[in-house]
């Protein structure tokens, strides 16, 4: 199999166009683009998923956030939602914010808000279904380690 030049996406034979991102294929064949190692997501062992469920879903409801810092400090699945979490509540804060400021505040500040509800939904979601996703945007900022 081929993989795409542009992307690194896996290729069959007779296509002369990637299927994820459109670009044309050559005829010889490209090697993978490694992936960086800030953008690959964590891999979780099953069990460390189940036990760090209920955590994790604690971890996007606010200052709820604070459980499971401090009672699941050992759980690496609850710790990364930890602080999926926590900068979804710093980016709600800078929303809550800059709200009362005249014309820019009345419009960002409810946008910021509305989008952090949209990726707290969307996050708990993911964790319900046991699946390892990063916050749109600024979920590669690491703030707990």
């Amino acid at each position: 199999m081929a993989f795409c030049p542009k992307c690194g996406t896996q290729v069959p034979d007779d296509s002369q166009f990637c299927p994820a991102c459109g670009a044309q294929v050559g005829a010889a064949e490209q090697a993978p683009q490694p992936v960086k190692e800030a953008e690959a997501l964590p891999v979780f062992e099953e069990e460390e998923l189940t036990s760090g469920q209920p955590w994790s879903i604690l971890a996007y409801l606010a200052l709820a956030v604070l459980f499971p810092i401090f009672m699941a400090k050992n759980n690496k699945y609850a710790r990364y939602n930890s602080n999926q979490g926590l900068l979804l509540l710093i980016a709600g804060a800078i929303g809550s914010v800059i709200t009362p400021i005249p014309i820019v505040g009345w419009i960002c500040g409810p946008a910021i808000e509305i989008v952090v509800l949209v990726f707290t939904v969307l996050q708990v979601i993911a964790v319900c279904k046991k699946q390892v996703r990063r916050v749109p945007l600024i979920g590669k900022i690491q703030i707990l380690k």
